[in-house]
C-alpha cells in the first residue's frame, strides 16, 4: 500500500528514504510521489529523511510502479526486494537511528 505524509519541500524528494510514524511505531518507506493537494486532513508529518540524493531516479520509480501493478504486487514490498541489501535502512527503536 501507499500512504500519504507530509514533507517539506526539498528538491528532489522523489526517491529517498524517510522515516514515519505508523500506528504505534515507525517504519521507513521511498517517496514514490508528491501531491500539491491541501485538502487533505491529519496528515503525519515524515520524521526523517537520510538520504542527502534518491536512492531511485524518476524513472526507475515509474519501473517499480509497472512491475508492482503487472504483478500485483505492493509498490513498497516491490521497491524494497529491487533495492541493494546495502541500502536497506530499518528504523532500530533501541538506537533511536533517525
Amino acid at each position: 500500500m501507499t500512504f500519504t505524509y507530509r514533507v517539506k519541500k526539498i528538491p528532489d524528494l522523489v526517491g529517498r528514504r524517510v522515516l514515519v510514524p505508523f500506528k504505534k511505531t515507525k517504519m521507513t518507506g521511498i517517496i514514490t510521489d508528491i501531491s500539491k493537494a491541501n485538502s487533505l486532513k491529519n496528515i503525519k508529518d515524515v520524521e526523517y529523511i537520510p538520504d542527502e540524493e534518491p536512492v531511485y531516479p524518476e524513472d526507475y520509480i515509474t519501473l517499480l510502479k509497472n512491475i508492482s501493478e503487472y504483478y500485483v504486487c505492493p509498490l513498497g514490498i516491490t521497491a524494497y526486494y529491487c533495492m541493494p541489501e546495502g541500502l536497506r535502512w530499518k528504523y532500530d527503536k533501541n538506537l533511536k537511528n533517525g
